[in-house]
């Protein structure tokens, strides 16, 4: 290798949105071939929230999907890695869907790989070992891509059942809370008080107006004793009876 090799070169070629093996000069690819069978050394910095961002963390490992299988040793090393950084976004990062997203690329070069090498055997009649080794590897991703994508509609299907439970959890943690029961017990009782007094103020007015009406209609009785004139006793009788019933007494 012409130049010594640097980590954070190679992570921030990893990082690199635009990433494309193929625009790379012979020392970049010399480096990032160094790293990529040297996972010890940079997988403490991809799991670092101080030094790798989530976003940057995924776009690594979509990065490395990109070539793999040459990358197979370093990718295999973050799959088990058993690390679960807490970003300040307060999201996980999920590997599998990562890598899937940056094996569509890989499968893309895979085919124009393929392509090319059965134009060369067309052409030279035999391949070298090396070269059959290496499509044979290539053709093998086949079984690795619908393997890796049985395991992540496994680990959706566990994500969406640790998420209804977690919802579940919450949901009995607030119903059992003493002091939010509590505090809801005295809500009630208020409002117990504050309809109690409101019932006790409209009987009292029912039972005002209620006694009201008895004295008026005590009072016209009273006239109706007095009056000698006909007329006047009908107009008085016929106000009682516009009274209400439960005021006649």
């Amino acid at each position: 290798m012409a130049v010594e090799p640097n980590k954070e070169n190679f992570l921030a070629q990893m990082k690199d949105a635009d990433f494309d093996i193929s625009q790379l000069d012979a020392d970049a690819m010399q480096e990032i071939f160094w790293y990529l069978n040297r996972p010890a050394e940079v997988l403490g910095d991809v799991f670092d929230k101080n030094k790798t961002s989530r976003r940057e963390a995924e776009q690594i490992i979509k990065n490395l999907a990109k070539i793999y299988p040459l990358s197979r040793e370093i990718v295999l090393a973050i799959m088990s890695n058993s690390r679960s950084p807490q970003y300040s976004d307060g999201k996980k990062i999920y590997r599998d869907a990562a890598f899937l997203e940056g094996f569509d690329v890989a499968e893309k070069v895979k085919q124009e790989i393929l392509s090319t090498l059965k134009d060369i055997e067309d052409r030279v009649v035999l391949l070298t070992k090396d070269t059959r080794d290496y499509r044979q590897s290539l053709e093998n991703l086949k079984s690795d891509r619908q393997r890796l994508e049985r395991a992540a509609a496994d680990l959706d299907k566990l994500r969406n059942e640790r998420n209804r439970l977690e919802r579940e959890v919450e949901k009995l943690r607030e119903d059992t809370d003493e002091k939010k029961l509590q505090s809801k017990i005295d809500e009630l009782n208020v409002e117990i008080q504050r309809l109690e007094g409101k019932k006790r103020r409209h009987n009292a007015d029912v039972e005002e107006k209620s006694r009201r009406i008895n004295e008026l209609e005590a009072e016209l009785q009273a006239l109706e004793k007095n009056i000698d004139n006909e007329e006047e006793i009908r107009l008085i009788r016929e106000l009682l009876r516009k009274f209400p019933a439960d005021a006649e007494g």
